[in-house]
């Protein structure tokens, strides 16, 4: 770098300038794109050259008023700017040829890319990149979510409110401390919780409502598993009488939902706890993997034809579904920290497979926390956590097979067949390492 230095004077300098054109080159090619395939080359109000442009003023204001040490300067620039962008836009509006529908998407970008640039010589070179992908995503999925936003229903908008209820109003106002003598009740930690598996289950619905649920009946149980793998597989088994020719496809999709839990488990152990998330790490990649490979040998049996109805997925989220999880979550805790302190381990290791049958979040949740707080060894953790995920398996093996149509129980049967052995294999590993063995 010294003999880059050497040869170009004011090397960082320069390039904040030239990652300010680039920030604004990228923008720009999105909106060069988009105007193209709206109206005549000629009309675009700005481009591929014109935001690089803007981009590069902020950040000559940036640079002249830091020298002038007179914050007037990049004030009056950014006013010029915003007046130029107002005044342009009623003459769109008067202007009989334009389209007054378009909005001040445009306007405002260009405001947005004006700070970018400006933001590039002062040191944020990071947030402004980070800014503008995003930026630039959302001008690229205007299609995308202009649809989804007509097909949002009064309960989706309802459900949305309500996540933002739990999470930027509830949890503030909680006390982070524990209140009974075992630890269990933190009011703070255990909303934490719930406003995390609402988190990880309202995502997978709105990636469902984005991407359609008629594409692919695979993609339906890919995303159905990251809502509910147990939800997913009641409604699969379901359908599957009123569907006799899709059941078959219908045993696979369910399989790919119930893989789909194993990264899912992952994912919230990371979130809660780390220690065990990696301690754990090993078993949950050989399950998923496993899990894909019998998917993807069974999709060669049994082809997942394109289903246009889909699945309808009802809304995950919901108040009264938050606070019934919340108080799960307490009494699955008082569980886990009585089967430890009168049972043992063993006791332990029998409350999550019996509650493992009801679904993984609430007793994975739970071992995560008596971990984090000192409650629990991550060995016997993990392997309880293991114990949870085969007792869910089994369970959802058992659903398939007994609410299902007949088409739909061999290829269940197979799948769930495979996971259910080499879940067997991973609780017997994890329990050499536990004190139920060692011990």
């Amino acid at each position: 770098m010294e003999w880059i230095t050497s040869l170009v004077p004011n090397i960082e300098l320069w390039f904040r300038f030239g990652l300010a054109m680039a920030l604004g080159g990228l923008v720009g090619l999105e909106r060069e794109y988009a105007q193209q395939h709206v109206a005549d080359v000629e009309r675009t109000f700005a481009g591929i050259r014109t935001f690089p442009l803007i981009s590069l003023l902020g950040a000559l204001s940036a640079f002249v008023a830091t020298q002038l040490e007179s914050p007037i300067v990049f004030a009056v620039a950014f006013g010029g700017m915003a007046v130029l962008v107002g005044i342009t836009y009623v003459r769109r509006l008067t202007d009989e040829r334009s389209d007054r529908s378009e909005g001040i998407t445009t306007e405002v970008t260009i405001l947005l890319v004006f700070m970018l640039g400006s933001l590039t010589y002062w040191g944020w070179g990071t947030l402004a990149s980070a800014i503008t992908v995003v930026v630039t995503l959302l001008l690229s999925l205007k299609r995308t979510l202009h649809d989804m936003a007509r097909r949002l229903t009064q309960e989706d908008l309802l459900a949305t409110l309500q996540f933002a209820l739990i999470t930027a109003v509830v949890l503030p106002i909680l006390p982070n401390r524990p209140l009974d003598p075992y630890g269990v009740i933190n009011l703070y930690r255990i909303w934490l919780l719930v406003v995390l598996i609402s988190g990880v289950s309202f995502g997978g619905y709105v990636a469902i409502k984005a991407l359609g649920p008629h594409r692919a009946l695979w993609l339906t149980g890919l995303l159905g598993g990251m809502v509910s793998s147990t939800a997913t597989t009641l409604s699969f088994a379901e359908r599957s009488h009123s569907s006799p020719r899709l059941a078959p496809a219908f045993g696979v999709a369910l399989i790919l939902a119930s893989t789909v839990m194993y990264p899912r488990v992952g994912v919230l152990l990371f979130i809660v706890e780390p220690r065990l998330f990696w301690r754990t790490l090993p078993y949950l990649l050989g399950l998923t993997g496993i899990g894909l490979i019998t998917c993807y040998i069974l999709w060669q049996f049994y082809r997942l034809p394109t289903d246009e109805r889909g699945m309808v997925l009802e809304n995950p989220l919901n108040l009264s579904g938050a606070v019934r999880f919340a108080l799960i979550f307490v009494v699955v805790s008082f569980i886990v920290q009585f089967a430890q302190q009168y049972l043992g381990i063993f006791g332990l290791f029998a409350a999550s497979f019996l509650t493992g049958l009801m679904g993984v979040d609430a007793i994975v949740l739970s071992l995560a926390n008596a971990t984090a707080t000192g409650g629990l060894d991550v060995m016997n953790a993990t392997a309880a956590v293991m114990i949870a995920t085969l007792g869910n398996t089994v369970a959802k093996a058992v659903l398939a097979y007994t609410l299902g149509a007949t088409p739909i129980r061999r290829p269940a049967a197979y799948g769930f067949g495979v996971l259910t052995v080499v879940g067997v294999i991973a609780v017997l590993t994890a329990l050499k390492f536990s004190t139920f063995v060692q011990g």
